[in-house]
């Protein structure tokens, strides 16, 4: 866990005592691979579909999907990771579940910790990226160069992340709706 995961830990408590939201961080699936002596051995079996899960406390349960990311410099996009790849950035993985969070009327979110400047990204925007990354991984394929840019998303689509008490960033949306009405 990096510092900037660990900096959005800490939120998780003031959200659920403000009866706004129960977050978890989402852990890769493991299986039994043996003992040590008397000890249990596990090994990563998969890839968690991205960091954070939650619901938001409002009557109808709306459920959240977050994924993290942090870039020592400021950059000017963050990548995305063919589906075959590994690298850093957003895992295409990650961008597919988090999109299915969104079609399904959650709120997904991918928060960037851009060279120290946090930006957050709602699932309309990542919707975008996916199809115009889906686009792109189509035009390859057929033999055609891909459109520039179409595998990374600008940091100019992200909003700056506010502050609130004690320097908390408040990165949540207020209400699932804050989120939906762009879907």
């Amino acid at each position: 866990m990096n510092q900037f995961e660990r900096d959005i830990e800490t939120t998780f408590q003031p959200y659920r005592d403000a009866n706004i939201a129960g977050l978890i961080f989402l852990h890769p699936p493991m299986r039994a691979a043996g003992m040590m002596g008397r000890v249990p051995c596990f090994i990563q079996s998969g890839k968690a579909p991205f960091d954070v899960a939650g619901i938001y406390y409002d009557k109808a349960g709306t459920s959240i999907g977050a994924e993290l990311k942090q870039t020592k410099d400021h950059e000017a996009s963050l990548p995305i990771v063919h589906p075959k790849k590994k690298g850093d950035g957003l895992q295409y993985h990650q961008m597919s579940a988090l999109v299915d969070v969104h079609k399904a009327g959650g709120v997904a979110l991918v928060l960037w910790n851009n060279g120290g400047e946090i930006g957050v990204l709602t699932g309309q925007d990542i919707h975008l990226a996916k199809v115009q990354y889906d686009v792109s991984m189509k035009a390859e394929d057929s033999g055609k160069t891909p459109a520039k840019g179409s595998r990374s998303i600008p940091w100019g689509r992200f909003k700056l992340v506010k502050y609130g008490h004690k320097g908390m960033p408040l990165w949540l949306p207020e209400s699932p709706a804050a989120d939906r009405k762009c879907a």
